[in-house]
Order: structure tokens, then sequence, then C-alpha cells
């Protein structure tokens, strides 16, 4: 691992855990570095042999959103994808959300999707459609919901809807303040000048 030779890392780790019967977390966590790195290959190896153990493991579920999430970066990091390939990841992830519902990592799965469809497949109001839901739950935990309202007050600057998004992102900067991610929405907050100067001028016009 410090040699960044992950493949050999990974290899290793297998070969542990089903020496020992473990239940892959540990070639779970080399998948994730490796994907940081941006060894792609080597995550998505990682993650597949998680997967491959079946559901009665503990990271299956995890493992599997991983999986796919790797996949998506793999394609995006290069200019050779296409739209098909994007549908192709979008059905994935819809497949993954109607495979595991009521659990705690649908609701993650529901925001890297809508990411996919915003950023990438430019579908911002099916991608501001499914976090909505999200961000109305009052059951949806602290940390999840406080993450679907900065992605959907992005979304709403995309879509030119500037006063919703400033809302969301002062939100979650005063129920998070002291935590990185209410530093995130405190970083997005003081474009409320500019968009308040771009919202007069398209007035003016």
């Amino acid at each position: 691992m410090q040699r960044k030779d992950f493949d050999a890392a990974l290899l290793q780790a297998k070969s542990l855990d089903m020496l020992r019967n473990e239940d892959g977390e540990n070639v779970r966590n080399i998948s994730k570095i490796a994907a940081e790195q941006k060894n792609y290959d080597v995550a998505i190896k990682g993650y597949q042999y998680v997967v491959n153990k079946g559901n009665s493991y503990p990271w299956f579920v995890t493992a599997n959103l991983e999986l796919i999430n790797v996949q998506r970066d793999q394609i995006v990091a290069t200019t050779r994808y296409n739209k098909n390939d994007l549908e192709q990841l979008k059905h994935t992830y819809i497949q993954f959300i109607n495979a595991f519902k009521n659990d705690y990592t649908v609701v993650n799965a529901t925001l890297e999707l809508s990411q996919l469809e915003a950023l990438y497949i430019h579908e911002i109001d099916s991608a501001i459609n499914r976090i909505v839901p999200i961000v109305e739950n009052t059951r949806t935990p602290k940390e999840l919901l406080s993450k679907a309202k900065i992605y959907l007050g992005d979304y709403y600057l995309i879509a030119d809807q500037y006063w919703e998004s400033i809302l969301l992102y002062t939100q979650v900067e005063k129920e998070q303040k002291g935590n990185p991610i209410g530093e995130e929405a405190n970083s997005e907050t003081p474009s409320y000048h500019i968009i308040k100067a771009i919202s007069s001028g398209r007035k003016h016009n």
C-alpha cells in the first residue's frame, strides 16, 4: 500500500480473506483507497470480490453501491464515454435502488444517481425530482439530509432557481455549523451577492 502497488495489495488481501474466511472488509478498504487514487481497475476488482461473497456478508450492499460509483468514475474520467454508457449506469443505479428498498444506502444511491442525471446526462428536472422527497422526508438521517440539501441547492442553481438554492445552503450552514458539511454550505452562500446581482440584472433586462 505504501508503494501504491494496489494490485499486489489487493491480491494479498483477497488471499488472507479467503484463508481466514473473513467478511471482505480489508479488501473493501483497499478498493476504497485505490478508487481515491484513481486506480479504478483495482477498485472494481476488489469491490466485485466483496459483492461475489454474497448477500449474507455485511458489506454486500455497501460494496454493490461503491462498485457502481467506481464504474461511473472510471467512465466520466475519460472523454470517450457516450450517452449510452451513461444511460446504462442510470439503469444500474435504478436496479440497485429497487433491489434494496428501505435501506440507508438507497438514499446515498439516489443522491449519486441524481448527480449522474444533473451533471452528465443533463436531466436536471429528473435530478431535482429525485432529491425533493429526500429533503422533505422527516425521517431522512441528518447527515444525508444536509448532503441532499446541498445537492438540491446545486441543481437549483443549474436550473436558474437562485433563491431556492440560497435557502437550502443557508439551512445547511445553520444546521451543521462547525461541521465539514456546514463549511461546504458556507462556501456556497457567499454567492448570494453574485446571485442577487445576476437576478437584478435580469430584471433590468
